[in-house]
C-alpha cells in the first residue's frame, strides 16, 4: 500500500462575504483536511468563519470549525491533529464566510484516500 502524500485538496481562492461552498465531498473516498492557511491581502483585520456542514444541513454554531480574525496583511494556519478533519460522508461541505469580500485567500491541504 502506498503512503498517502499531503496535497492541496481545495484550489487557492479568495473567500467571499457571503456563505460559499468551498468543497463538497464525493462518495467513494475519504479526505482528511490537515492544514488550512488563511492569508489576508487587506489593510484591516478580517473575520473568517468556516463550517463542516453535513449533507442536507446548513451553517450553524454546532458545525462551525473556525471563527477568528486574520490580521491585516498576515496569515493564520489552522492545524487539525492527526488524522485531520475527516470528510467521509457524501455531500458534506466545507463552507466559508469573510467579513470583507475577496481579501482573504484560503488554501486547504490534506490527504485523499479512494475507497
Amino acid at each position: 500500500m502506498a503512503v498517502p502524500q499531503m496535497s492541496r485538496l481545495v484550489e487557492i481562492r479568495s473567500i467571499p462575504s457571503s456563505n460559499t461552498d468551498l468543497y463538497t465531498h464525493a462518495a467513494g473516498e475519504t479526505r482528511a483536511l490537515r492544514l488550512i492557511t488563511l492569508t489576508s491581502t487587506s489593510g484591516v483585520a478580517v473575520t473568517v468563519s468556516l463550517w463542516k456542514v453535513p449533507d442536507g444541513d446548513s451553517t450553524a454554531d454546532a458545525n462551525r470549525i473556525f471563527s477568528g480574525s486574520v490580521p491585516a496583511g498576515d496569515f493564520i494556519i489552522i492545524d487539525f491533529p492527526t488524522p485531520g478533519l475527516l470528510f467521509e460522508d457524501a455531500g458534506e461541505k466545507l463552507v466559508s464566510l469573510a467579513t470583507v469580500d475577496a481579501v482573504v485567500n484560503i488554501e486547504v491541504t490534506g490527504f485523499k484516500e479512494t475507497l
